[in-house]
């Protein structure tokens, strides 16, 4: 069996940090844009969701991934080079907490359009509906700092100076590391593809497809508006055409402040930018959840499923080493894709 080129490893991971850097930053910056450009954010859970979770694969962006390129580009593979707080913020952030929180994010988000779709919302500028807003797009990431980094840091690190090397290693048993990659990851993806799942099973009241309406914008021809000094005519008295059911019709006549309306058998006319709301599709929105929960189990479950794996055996030979290390490059790249994939996703579907 030929040998592996770990020069050509080396550069793949080269490669790939700087193009996920990139892609990850842009996309969720762009996920971000589009939310807030919608407006009310603040108002909606939903957005702040979003919005709370694409700075997190930002921060994974930006933070875990500038690590681990600066570890490939410059050859920081010393412990030294790399303070011990920097290797286990790294350490837990990138393989732990992020997969956590979004896994968390989207059960949130889901139990959140269950609970916008089937019960009766109260006045949407009101306080509370910002007191909700962050609660919800807060809720993961508490969950995480008191969940996730207890287990992946306390008592797991030792410090020291061994043999003129510095020792910064994590020590703990095997079933704590494998509790953290179950914890961490498994669970909140088994979960977030059963509710999500669920929701698409759960009833929708009719009035739910014009909770949450999206406001559109276009420009309309000039209005006509007769006036006459000529005697007028009682209708209730007079032959009209058929009356048909249906809710009370308004045709409201708009003019612009200031303007006069002269009652001289003239024709006056405005042109006025009307707006049309347009209800969001609730079947629409929890399929998209379904697929963004599968997606995160196929991008983050196998590379966990790996290192669980990996954890238990204690001899390689090398050809075994060698299929590992081309196993763990390709599942590791495919768990940090779900940062990039996602937020296209939303963004498409916005």
């Amino acid at each position: 069996m030929a040998e592996l080129d770990y020069v050509a490893i080396l550069d793949a991971y080269k490669g790939l940090s700087i193009c996920f850097i990139i892609s990850i930053t842009l996309s969720n910056c762009v996920l971000i844009f589009k939310t807030i450009q919608k407006g009310r954010f603040i108002y909606t859970p939903r957005s702040l969701i979003l919005i709370s979770l694409a700075i997190g694969d930002i921060f994974l962006a930006l933070f875990g991934l500038v690590v681990l390129a600066r570890q490939f580009f410059e050859g920081l593979f010393r412990i030294s080079d790399f303070a011990c707080s920097t290797k286990q913020a790294f350490t837990s952030y990138v393989y732990f907490l992020i997969h956590f929180v979004y896994g968390v994010g989207l059960i949130v988000l889901a139990l959140e359009f269950v609970q916008r779709n089937r019960t009766p919302q109260p006045n949407v500028n009101a306080t509370s509906s910002i007191v909700k807003s962050i609660v919800y797009s807060a809720f993961p990431w508490i969950s995480g700092l008191v969940i996730i980094l207890p287990l992946t840091i306390a008592n797991a690190y030792i410090y020291g100076y061994k043999n003129g090397i510095d020792v910064c290693a994590i020590f703990v048993s095997l079933s704590r590391v494998n509790a953290m990659y179950v914890v961490s990851v498994i669970l909140p993806a088994i979960v977030a593809v059963g509710v999500c799942g669920a929701v698409m099973c759960v009833k929708l009241s009719p009035t739910s497809y014009s909770s949450n309406p999206a406001v559109v914008t276009y420009q309309m021809p000039p209005q006509a508006v007769v006036a006459t000094s000529h005697p007028t005519t009682n209708v209730g008295n007079a032959a009209g055409p058929p009356q048909y059911p249906g809710g009370l019709q308004t045709y409201p006549i708009n003019s612009t402040q200031g303007q006069q309306m002269h009652s001289v058998n003239g024709v006056s006319g405005t042109s006025q930018t009307q707006v049309a709301i347009i209800p969001l599709d609730p079947a629409k929105e929890r399929k998209i959840f379904l697929i963004i929960a599968l997606i995160y189990f196929i991008c983050v479950v196998p590379y966990t499923s790996f290192e669980i794996g990996i954890q238990s055996a204690t001899t390689f030979t090398q050809g075994q080493f060698d299929s590992y290390a081309v196993a763990e490059l390709c599942l590791f790249w495919l768990s940090v894709s779900r940062s990039l994939i996602t937020p296209i996703i939303f963004i498409i579907a916005k």
